[in-house]
């Protein structure tokens, strides 16, 4: 058996409940007859309802833990286990048919133990049968339901960075205080890059030598010990340095079970490994349950190399290997990227003069809310936006916004349906709320009645050829694409002819949002990819299950779309005039009509949000455009009252933070 087998073999049986307490002579029995199986990913390890004749030691990937599939309850998943978890254990023992099914989430290694090859080791060993039964009684006493719903998150990121030494630095240390700031978790970075102890050092911090207390394997995996070892920054970011050249020499087969160790006592662990073709390297890229791969566009020379060292030492990982680039801030880079990071030699400025490793909180704001962004998705901490429909009363989206930013909520993504598409995307164009509050002032009724006249058409589809609609969309939007924007944007419209929903999420961004805004008879269906789409309201007028399924964790639903209501205006001039009574135009039965069905819709809509978001614009009409002023302070009203709910949902905001909030930390 291959001594790397052994050793995960025998730590894995230790750290298990069941197995652990049986002594070491009967565990390395067990470890002889492990076998080494692989697996793809979807295939099944164990099924539900059927006997299990083996125990699975997950050596790498990840494996799904299901629930039975039933007629009412379709199979969904409870549980992940990464390596060093068991499956299996229980039927091995008892014989019975499995309670949960347990799927390869991605490609795995497992370490096998047979019912037969353990039926013979409890012949010989008749006492451990009776420790198990006692052990396994203890365990079925708290086991009679179903486990909780629980969801094992990957926690090792390993960054593979492909940048000058400076940029490194900065890099590294003030993504690791991100996450520190944005999680509220406990962080580690594992330092085991070339210059092993920098980060540290850059920080303040006065590090041990490792080498004077590090000489066996079992070192590496004395938790107490390693504990003297890492130094804690104020922010609460821990660090742990280790030179890559004693891991490589004296402590190389404990290095997995280290790694699956700091990944039990910490929430997330950040590593820097060595970067050229390397076994060290290697190890902690098939450990790692996220892979970044950094360049900067100024430092194209580095990329290559690294990269082809990355592609080497990454061969058959279980994830896939993401992108970050750091561009110029005039400029989004030319090269693809999951995230960007504005970058600019002016952030490594303090750091030559002062030796302070913090990127400037006025040239480097930019590049610190990429990096807290990235936080917040290992964090699953990631907002998204449902920018409701309601033609007008979409004003009260830029009031949110506007009170989001001064309360410092951070957003990730918008999902937006007519107006809150138009408005979502000039955010996600980079426009800051007051930028869109002043093309808002645009919209006058001098400009209305000149605009409307010029887009009258004969109408066949719609009233409005929607010209001048895409010619104010151009001059915001331009000719940007999806790719180009600041943060992911979804488009939400219905294709008339088969009322499905169509979700636009490529292309010209100003396209999108003109087939999104396409309200029926008033404007003629835009004609987009051979579909001829109109206002996305007709089936989804708050779309927060686009934003969902995008990716956001913390889901806020703006709802446009309230019960409706009389204005408070023609109620009054009733009260005067009872016998007087106004008999509905032909626009505000339409708009009655439309805005009554897309209610009903939204109720159910807005389910799944963890906070709604419903302005109260009874004083106002869906024509309304002139007034926007208005009808924003109704937007801000709103979002006052939503604070306090919304920043319960993020860490960032908790008050148990060992340093004052945010950029703050910066100043140590």
């Amino acid at each position: 058996m291959d001594s790397q087998i052994r050793t995960d073999g025998l730590y894995f049986l230790k750290r298990n409940s069941l197995f652990g307490p049986l002594g070491e002579d009967v565990l390395l029995e067990l470890v002889a007859s492990l076998k080494l199986v692989q697996m793809e990913k979807e295939n099944v390890v164990l099924r539900a309802d059927e006997p299990g004749d083996s125990l699975y030691l997950i050596r790498a990937g990840r494996v799904r833990i299901s629930s039975k599939s039933t007629s009412s309850n379709p199979e969904k998943a409870v549980a992940y286990l990464g390596r060093g978890d068991a499956v299996g254990e229980l039927a091995l023992l008892t014989g019975e048919p499995q309670a949960f099914s347990a799927i390869a989430d991605t490609p795995c290694e497992f370490l096998t133990l047979s019912k037969a090859d353990f039926d013979a080791i409890l012949e010989k060993h008749p006492l451990v049968g009776i420790h198990l039964s006692r052990a396994l009684s203890k365990r079925l006493a708290v086991s009679f339901h179903p486990p909780q719903e629980r969801s094992k998150q990957p926690q090792m990121v390993a960054i593979v960075p492909a940048l000058p030494y400076e940029a490194c630095l900065l890099f590294t240390i003030n993504l690791a205080i991100a996450l520190v700031e944005q999680t509220r978790r406990r962080v580690l970075l594992l330092d085991a890059s070339a210059r092993s102890g920098d980060m540290a050092r850059a920080l303040g911090l006065h590090e041990p030598s490792v080498q004077d207390v590090l000489y066996r394997e079992e070192d590496l995996l004395d938790l107490k010990l390693l504990q003297k070892l890492v130094t804690v920054h104020p922010s609460g970011l821990e660090i742990l340095s280790l030179p890559p050249k004693l891991l490589k020499e004296n402590l190389f087969n404990a290095v997995p079970p280290f790694l699956s160790l700091l990944k039990d006592h910490y929430d997330l662990v950040l590593t820097l490994g060595p970067l050229e073709k390397d076994p060290l390297s290697q190890t902690f890229l098939r450990e790692a349950d996220h892979i970044f791969f950094v360049a900067w566009d100024q430092a194209g020379d580095l990329a290559g190399p690294v990269r082809a060292a990355l592609h080497e030492n990454a061969q058959g990982p279980s994830v896939a290997v993401r992108t970050i680039l750091l561009h110029h801030p005039s400029s989004t880079g030319k090269d693809y990227a999951d995230f960007r990071v504005p970058w600019s030699e002016l952030f490594h400025q303090p750091f030559r003069e002062t030796g302070a490793p913090y990127l400037p909180l006025a040239e480097g704001k930019s590049a610190i809310v990429a990096l807290e962004r990235i936080a917040r998705v290992l964090g699953k901490l990631r907002v998204g936006l449902a920018m409701g429909s309601g033609a007008a009363y979409g004003y009260t989206l830029v009031g949110i916004l506007k009170i989001f930013e001064r309360e410092g909520i951070p957003i990730d993504m918008v999902a937006g349906t007519s107006m809150g598409a138009l408005l979502g995307s000039f955010y996600c164009a980079g426009k800051t709320p007051v930028e869109i509050q002043e093309i808002a002032k645009t919209i006058t009724k001098h400009w209305l009645r000149q605009n409307i006249i010029g887009d009258l058409t004969f109408p066949h589809g719609g009233f409005l050829a929607g010209q001048t609609l895409s010619a104010f969309l151009r001059s915001v939007l331009g000719n940007m694409e999806f790719n180009q924007l600041v943060l992911p944007f979804a488009a939400v419209a219905t294709d008339i002819r088969t009322g499905h929903e169509v979700v636009i999420r490529d292309g010209r961004v100003a396209d999108a949002v003109r087939a999104s805004t396409s309200l029926p008879i008033i404007f003629r269906p835009f004609l987009h990819k051979g579909h001829f789409l109109v206002d996305g309201g007709l089936i989804n007028p708050v779309p927060t299950s686009v934003v969902a399924n995008m990716g956001a964790d913390v889901l806020i639903s703006v709802n446009l779309t309230a019960k409706p209501s009389i204005r408070r205006g023609l109620a009054r001039q009733r009260r005067l005039f009872p016998l007087a009574p106004r008999s509905p135009g032909m626009s505000e039965v339409f708009f009655k009509m439309l805005y009554t069905m897309q209610y009903e819709i939204a109720q159910a809509r807005t389910e799944i949000a963890h906070v709604v978001i419903a302005p109260d614009m009874r004083d106002f009409l869906w024509t309304d455009f002139h007034r926007s002023e208005e009808i924003l302070k109704v937007g801000e009203a709103a979002a006052e009252e939503a604070v306090a709910k919304v920043k319960s949902l993020l860490p960032f905001f908790a008050d148990f933070c060992r340093v004052p909030l945010g950029i703050s930390l910066r100043a140590y």
